[in-house]
């Protein structure tokens, strides 16, 4: 007894046994498999570079600022090639960074991320030190001649920084000091981080550029 089978079944049995293929763009496929390399290779060391905007980043920066404000943090300023402000927060092994670019004089687009840096000492710690009256005094007088003493400057760096929830309306604070120099070592992360941000506030400043001719 033979046995036959309809050319319309075995059409419907090959499609069952087929594949399905798509047609996918080459460029897509390359943009996901850097995408999936760049996460493998944070992963890889031990976290994931998240971009947020300056106000979060200030606001992460503020609560571990609270929890320990006498630890040994380091701020630094510059600019970088562009002309954007580079703002540089450290504490142990936490670096945090900043990039803003003024769009206006009155106007700025901000974004910050976090990574490790290589955990240093600086010989003065940047903190909020409450000032008592003696030395609001001195400050004045000093500032009138042109300058602050580095002996004045030293005293006050020995009163201990504290807590943004630690000072209180009446009291005179001193924030600082602020390092205004590029940074001195820059590591593999830092780097990363810092092109990171490049490439995603040149996104946003195109988009408000671009928004701004049609307005």
């Amino acid at each position: 007894m033979s046995t036959r089978v309809a050319e319309g079944q075995i059409d419907k049995m090959t499609a069952l046994h087929t594949p399905a293929y798509s047609w996918v763009n080459p460029k897509s496929v390359r943009r996901l498999i850097n995408c999936i390399a760049l996460i493998l290779m944070n992963l890889n060391k031990g976290e994931v570079m998240e971009i947020k905007t300056d106000s979060e980043v200030l606001e992460e920066i503020t609560k571990e600022y609270n929890k320990d404000p006498e630890t040994n943090w380091r701020v630094t300023a510059f600019r970088d090639e562009k002309g954007r402000y580079d703002l540089y927060v450290v504490k142990g092994k936490k670096f945090w960074q900043i990039k803003t670019e003024f769009i206006t004089p009155y106007r700025y687009i901000g974004l910050g991320g976090k990574t490790t840096a290589k955990e240093s000492e600086s010989e003065y710690t940047f903190g909020l030190r409450p000032l008592p009256r003696k030395y609001v005094r001195k400050i004045v007088k000093n500032a009138q001649r042109g300058n602050i003493s580095e002996e004045l400057f030293k005293e006050i760096m020995e009163i201990p920084p504290v807590a943004t929830t630690e000072i209180s309306e009446e009291a005179k604070i001193l924030q600082g000091p602020v390092l205004l120099s590029p940074l001195a070592e820059i590591s593999p992360s830092q780097k990363e981080l810092d092109k990171r941000l490049t490439y995603e506030l040149d996104k946003l400043v195109f988009k408000e550029q671009m928004g701004s001719i049609y307005r």
